[in-house]
C-alpha cells in the first residue's frame, strides 16, 4: 500500500514505506542512526522478495529443463534405435509390491544417434512409468539400461489381474531408422492378490 508520505529526500511524493525499497536518506538528519542498532527479522516485504527470487529461480530451472528435454531433428545417417528387454522384479508379484522394470534400449545402426532426437517410454496400462526425454548420443551397438535406485519402484498395482507393459523408442518417430519394426516391446505382468 502506498502511503503519501516524505519520501525522504526532501520531496512529498508518493513512496513505499519499506526498508527494503526506501534507500537511506543523504540528509544526516533525516538517517538513522546506526548506534545501538537492535536487529530486527525481515520485515514481510524483505521475505517476499527472497520469496520471488527463489521462485525466479525454479522458473529459470524449469525452462532450461524443459529446453534440455527439447527433441531435435537428426542429419541422415543409419540409424536403428531397438527397444531390447524388459525385466520385472520381483519375479513374484502380489497386490501392494513395490515393482521395478529395468529396461534397455541400444543403437543397431551404423552411425552415432545425436542426443534429444529420440525419446524413451515405458507405460503400464497406458500410464507413463518411466520416461527419458533428455537423450544422448547412442553410438553404433552401445545400449542404455534403465532402472531405479534401491527404495524406489516404478509402479505398485492396487488390484490383482493382468496388466500390460509398453516399452517404445522414439514414441513421435522424430529419428530417421532403418528399421521402424523394433521400436516396440510389450509384454504382461500378472498380480496376485
Amino acid at each position: 500500500m502506498a502511503n503519501k508520505t516524505d519520501a525522504g529526500n526532501g520531496s512529498n511524493g508518493i513512496c513505499r514505506v519499506s526498508n527494503v525499497l526506501r534507500s537511506p536518506s543523504p540528509d544526516p538528519k533525516r538517517s538513522p542512526k546506526k548506534r545501538n542498532a537492535i536487529p530486527m527479522m525481515p520485515s514481510l516485504t524483505q521475505r517476499s522478495q527472497q520469496q520471488h527470487g527463489t521462485l525466479a529461480w525454479l522458473w529459470v530451472a524449469s525452462v532450461l529443463l524443459w529446453l534440455s528435454s527439447c527433441q531435435r531433428k537428426a542429419p541422415p545417417g543409419d540409424y536403428d534405435m531397438v527397444a531390447v528387454s524388459v525385466t520385472v522384479k520381483p519375479a513374484t508379484i502380489h497386490v501392494g509390491d513395490k515393482v521395478v522394470l529395468d529396461h534397455t534400449v541400444r543403437n543397431d545402426g551404423k552411425d552415432t544417434v545425436p542426443g534429444k532426437t529420440y525419446n524413451v517410454d515405458l507405460y503400464v496400462d497406458g500410464n507413463r512409468v518411466s520416461f527419458d526425454h533428455g537423450t544422448f548420443d547412442k553410438g553404433p551397438g552401445q545400449k542404455s539400461d534403465y532402472g531405479m535406485a534401491p527404495g524406489y519402484h516404478h509402479w505398485q498395482p492396487a488390484k490383482p489381474g493382468k496388466y500390460r507393459y509398453r516399452l517404445i523408442v522414439d514414441e513421435s518417430n522424430n529419428l530417421p531408422e532403418t528399421d521402424e519394426t523394433n521400436n516396440v516391446l510389450e509384454g504382461d505382468i500378472e498380480v496376485l492378490p
